[in-house]
């Protein structure tokens, strides 16, 4: 059973509690994972469902989401995933929910740091109700 942590509010425009959904993300059923691979899940949520998936594929999760980890949890997985060290990075509709311009411009850093040569970002972002213009949802 996936677990699920209790969200932070208000760090670098972490999502409402109601905006994270108990599912895998469509990105992480699309992508061609390699065995062996490390992701980086970058914003991945408070569920294991993720994680759990990619293991069944022989890929290591490792999810930083500051909205949702604990100062310690974070600090663990940047360590894990700093300078180089993972093959691939998912942003699975977590740039639509980040509305500071810096604050996506730093998770996009962040996963470019990452990545180790021939690294590839896989990136979905929700498109919403097709004007442009951000909006909440039904769920936050």
């Amino acid at each position: 059973m996936a677990s699920r942590r209790p969200p932070r509010e208000g760090v670098c425009g972490a999502p409402s509690a109601p905006t994270a959904l108990r599912q895998v993300p469509a990105l992480h059923r699309a992508v061609p994972w390699r065995r062996g691979a490390v992701n980086l899940d970058l914003g991945g949520g408070p569920y294991d469902l993720a994680t759990e998936h990619l293991a069944r594929h022989g890929v290591t999760n490792v999810v930083v989401d500051p909205g949702w980890q604990s100062p310690a949890e974070l600090a663990r997985a940047m360590r894990r995933v700093t300078d180089g060290r993972v093959s691939t990075v998912t942003l699975a509709n977590t740039l639509n929910v980040i509305r500071d311009a810096e604050a996506r411009g730093r998770a996009l850093q962040l996963a470019a740091n990452a990545l180790g040569p021939g690294g590839v970002l896989y990136v979905s972002v929700h498109e919403g109700d097709g004007t442009s213009r951000g909006r909440s949802t039904s769920r936050g």
